[in-house]
């Protein structure tokens, strides 16, 4: 289980700046590159579309895309509990972390996570070098939201939020909404444009 709470662990696994300190060197380097990308709320989903088709996964674009294709990525939260992250490396090669988050108790959540990945030739590859790989970087994200939580339960939650905040703000209105009942105004559908370094 993960220490923390379904919205801390949703959000973590959409927040692509925080990759280049929690995984740095697994996942992704720090390069001081902007990245732009478009953050729709709609009904009941959030959808980041990510403008940074040089990204580079970690040592795994030796697998994942040998060929330095462009790089498509959409980060998307499906209410109340679901997250998809997907990487398309031109037309033939894909990576997606599909992860649930179940609650069992305030600030702890069992998330099930499937890697799905289309590699070509190299699936089978694949198969014997991804487990390990995505079981660190999942187990580097538990202790990243441990030690969040560690800190909430201290300070409490008073945030003071970026523009590159937009992706939790969507994400706690709406998650916020259904855990009152789904009483008041509903979040309207909106979208807006953010940039930040990674």
């Amino acid at each position: 289980p993960f220490e923390a709470d379904v919205t801390d662990c949703v959000e973590n696994f959409m927040d692509v700046p925080h990759t280049v300190y929690t995984h740095a060197g697994w996942f992704r380097s720090k390069s001081a590159k902007k990245v732009t990308a478009t953050v729709e709320r709609r009904e009941s989903e959030v959808l980041v579309t990510y403008d940074h088709s040089s990204d580079v996964i970690g040592f795994s674009h030796l697998l994942v895309n040998p060929r330095r294709e462009p790089v498509v990525h959409t980060d998307h939260f499906f209410m109340p509990n679901v997250t998809r992250v997907d990487y398309h490396f031109g037309s033939s090669r894909s990576f997606v972390i599909t992860s649930q988050c179940t609650p069992i108790r305030p600030m702890e959540t069992l998330v099930y996570t499937a890697i799905s990945y289309r590699l070509g030739v190299a699936n089978s590859l694949g198969r014997v070098l991804l487990p390990p790989y995505t079981r660190q970087v999942i187990r580097q994200d538990q202790d990243i939201l441990k030690n969040q939580s560690t800190s909430l339960r201290r300070y409490g939650r008073h945030f003071a939020n970026s523009e590159a905040d937009a992706i939790h703000v969507y994400i706690e209105s709406l998650r916020d909404h259904a855990l009152a009942g789904g009483t008041g105004p509903r979040p309207k559908p909106t979208r807006c444009e953010i940039e930040f370094h990674v």
